[in-house]
């Protein structure tokens, strides 16, 4: 659940609790009032957005933080299947980007298979410019074999 706060160029920058991010506008879904505002928290008596638990003021920011960002095809890197060098090389200038497009959060898929990736990127963002803290991903939003990155402003 989300509020749209502007449309431009077929994207819609959507405020997700204290998050602001764009998305695609194919990807977004209208609900009416009355579905938007069943259990979900509001600011300023207007529906908050977020597929994840939106924050509510009762959680610590940071954890909040992370927990109402939507995972989206803009704001995740997909690593799978890659050998390290080559996905470090990938996260890097994907970590890049996203500091440039502005974004708060990115979404590191690394899977799980012998953990050597997950330890690999978890080391990366760690050591990285742009991210100033990391944590595994809620389990909605795909578990141990997603990192979450919180960016540098």
């Amino acid at each position: 659940v989300g509020e749209v706060l502007s449309l431009k160029g077929g994207e819609a920058e959507v405020r997700a609790g204290s998050l602001s991010l764009r998305v695609p506008v194919a990807g977004l879904e209208v609900l009416s009032a009355s579905a938007a505002s069943a259990g979900s928290p509001t600011r300023r008596g207007r529906p908050v957005a977020a597929e994840a638990t939106a924050d509510d003021g009762q959680g610590d920011a940071a954890t909040s933080r992370t927990e109402a960002a939507l995972r989206t095809t803009t704001n995740t890197v997909d690593l799978r299947g890659m050998r390290v060098v080559e996905a470090l090389a990938k996260l890097e200038e994907f970590l890049d980007e996203s500091s440039l497009q502005g974004r708060d959060v990115a979404f590191v898929l690394h899977g799980h298979g012998t953990g050597a990736m997950k330890d690999a990127v978890r080391r990366f963002v760690s050591d990285s410019n742009y991210v100033s803290a990391w944590e595994p991903a809620d389990v909605h939003q795909g578990g141990d074999g997603v990192t979450v990155c919180r960016l540098r402003g």
